[in-house]
């Protein structure tokens, strides 16, 4: 079974075709020494590795893209990370880190941290202390992974004050919030959150021709303390924008997740057509919304935010 699903996972690899769906399989993640025809390598421990203990892991980050879809991520009482995948959701391993020409990363002590809410799913939390980056091996971060059982995804996040030196990767920085897209029933045209210095950031995305990976994707994010970055790809040439904002939205299945506090929203199609507008907290429920594409605004202490989405 474990052979099945490597298989089927290196089709999707390989060829680029997303799953429907329909189909399903399980990708345990146990003594796993994956290597992709270009060379990127993920490594984790063998069965008898405490996950609540310090551990070495060895990531290598140099992947294809990986149309996988997840709908569930558990932690087992051995210490595997198992995914169930049922729905059609994005889980590419350039998101754990946009190093996909990059030498690396070189082995670090990593934490595995397991947080239960009352629902009864859990949020993993890989912990990654003094990493070192191949192509700059005298600097040392933190860094977690983030998987969140309750809406099936995978985020990067760095210190407040940890940066990572952009400049010679070919591919830009780091990236969060790996769920780009989905089938039950919405596609979403934009959440990343960059982090690098801003210089540096601005120089890799807008000139690096090579950034085509997403090119119908609107990027945003939060890089370092509350400067909200919007990256809008134009002919596979990226056009970064900064501005400040002190609140992060997150798309999940059929809603989005607002951070603390009571916001203003208008939901408006593309053409200026407003369809819907109040005041809301928590969260926003998008499943009364016919097929098609919508801007969403919340608005709150003077500061907007608007989310591109389209339901399909």
């Amino acid at each position: 079974m474990k052979s099945l699903s490597y298989l089927v996972l290196l089709c999707c690899i390989l060829c680029g075709k997303t799953l429907s769906a329909q189909d399903q399989y399980r990708l345990e993640i146990d003594t796993l020494n994956y290597q992709s025809r270009s060379g990127g390598t993920l490594l984790f421990p063998a069965s008898n590795w405490d996950p609540f203990q310090t551990a070495q892991i060895n990531l290598g980050f140099n992947f294809p893209f990986m149309d996988t879809v997840i709908s569930s991520v558990k932690l087992e009482a051995s210490g595997r990370l198992v995914f169930d995948a049922r729905h059609h959701y994005w889980l590419d391993l350039n998101t754990i880190a946009w190093l996909r020409a990059a030498p690396g990363l070189s082995s670090s002590p990593v934490r595995l941290i397991r947080e239960s809410f009352s629902n009864g799913s859990q949020k993993v939390i890989l912990q990654f202390e003094n990493a070192r980056f191949d192509h700059n091996p005298s600097k040392a971060i933190n860094f977690q992974i983030w998987f969140n059982e309750h809406d099936a995804s995978l985020s990067f996040h760095m210190g407040p004050h940890d940066s990572i030196d952009v400049q010679n990767l070919s591919m830009g920085p780091f990236l969060a919030y790996s769920k780009l897209e989905s089938l039950n029933p919405l596609k979403f045209e934009q959440y990343h959150c960059w982090y690098g210095s801003l210089g540096q950031l601005k120089d890799t995305l807008v000139e690096n021709r090579s950034f085509n990976a997403f090119p119908n994707y609107h990027l945003n994010g939060l890089w370092e303390e509350n400067t909200l970055i919007s990256l809008i790809p134009n002919n596979g040439i990226g056009q970064a924008e900064i501005r400040k904002t002190d609140y992060q939205f997150i798309p999940t299945r059929d809603r989005i997740l607002l951070p603390e506090g009571q916001f203003q929203y208008r939901i408006c199609q593309l053409n200026g057509l407003c369809l819907e507008e109040g005041r809301i907290q928590e969260s926003l429920d998008l499943e009364s919304l016919k097929p098609g594409l919508y801007l969403i605004q919340f608005a709150a202490d003077q500061q907007v935010q608007t989310l591109k989405i389209q339901i399909l």
